[in-house]
């Protein structure tokens, strides 16, 4: 890959994925370990889900900007 806005692209979409999975195995743990706790566990687990989806949606919101802003400008 040698296009910066596809190497960009793949490293913003790359970091989204990774939290995603981190996200998904904090799930899994806590799902594992606080089964005697279910609205703890619940708790902490949408927490971190909400706030991996705001974290996620801001990345791929600006990178959807810096897409259009370099189209424009092509």
């Amino acid at each position: 890959m040698e296009d910066p806005v596809f190497i960009e692209m793949a490293v913003a979409i790359e970091a989204c994925i990774e939290e995603l999975s981190s996200t998904v195995r904090l799930i899994k743990l806590v799902d594992t370990y606080l089964k005697e706790t279910p609205e703890s566990a619940l708790r902490i687990a949408s927490e971190s889900l909400n706030d991996t989806f705001t974290s996620v949606y801001k990345r791929l919101d600006s990178l959807q900007i810096r897409l259009s802003i370099h189209r424009r400008n092509r």
